[in-house]
């Protein structure tokens, strides 16, 4: 079994500043990029699907600058076989993203397409759009994983119980972020992913060109935005008796306004 993971790199907004009028940093280099973290429970339920069914070998695959090397090495110290990234940073809606990754994913012939559960613009489309472009089935927030000779099937939680999905092979599944506990990666691994080479494709390769996906429709994001954050009052109280610690709370809480039910 072929089972293709598909990843992204993402800002580690830990270690960038985004100016107030900028959408991204001006400048970044590989230390602020970091692997969307819902990826990673894709590359664990690919790895423990290779691990049970004998002979399977998993690709990683991602689409973005140079700086996604670290990401796509990091995905080979996980366990995944080999990797490949797409030569593709400018900014496209999610059907032109879909159509890189499908022409890309078209190049070879796998069983299996996992994917991260949603991205860092929160829409979830890729999966679908890939499979509506493939004419694959596919599965969505996908907590267990199980595959039957050419059938696949997972569980989708919902609330009050599960729903129990089966299609046909090849498909397309993205994987909820509460569906496993991404492992570790070895210093043995991190050397092998370190020596491994990573194809690069670009938009000839893949037969596409930049008139072709301006033409393109989909979601626009015409702005992006820092929330308004209002500062309210740190309240402490510093008291031993309890009581009165809890009188004082509450008076000081009806003074805010706040509605405090059956507390008087």
């Amino acid at each position: 079994m072929k089972i293709l993971v598909l990843i992204k790199e993402i800002i580690n907004t830990l270690s960038v500043d985004v100016e107030e009028d900028e959408w991204l940093p001006k400048e970044m280099d590989s230390d602020d990029i970091m692997m969307n973290p819902n990826d990673k429970h894709a590359i664990e339920a690919a790895l423990v699907l290779k691990e049970t069914n004998e002979g399977s070998t998993v690709h990683a695959m991602s689409m973005g600058s140079e700086n996604a090397l670290s990401v796509l090495r990091e995905a080979v110290a996980m366990g995944c076989d080999s990797a490949s990234r797409i030569d593709y940073e400018e900014f496209l809606p999610s059907e032109g993203k879909a159509e890189i990754l499908t022409k890309a994913i078209s190049k070879d012939s796998y069983d299996l397409i996992l994917t991260g559960m949603v991205g860092d613009f929160g829409s979830s489309q890729i999966p679908v759009l890939i499979a509506s472009k493939m004419n694959f089935p596919h599965i969505t927030y996908a907590n267990t994983l199980e595959v039957d000779g050419n059938s696949f099937a997972a569980d989708r939680y919902i609330e009050g119980g599960a729903i129990k999905i089966k299609v046909t092979m090849p498909c397309i599944v993205s994987v909820a972020s509460t569906a496993n506990e991404p492992r570790y990666t070895s210093v043995k691994r991190i050397l092998v992913a370190k020596r491994t080479q990573i194809p690069v494709f670009s938009l000839d390769d893949l037969e596409l060109d930049e008139d072709s996906l301006s033409n393109i429709g989909g979601l626009e994001f015409s702005a992006i935005e820092k929330p308004d954050i209002e500062e309210k009052e740190i309240i402490k109280i510093e008291t031993d008796d309890l009581e009165e610690g809890v009188s004082e709370l509450l008076s000081k809480l009806k003074e805010s306004g706040v509605d405090l039910g059956g507390f008087k």
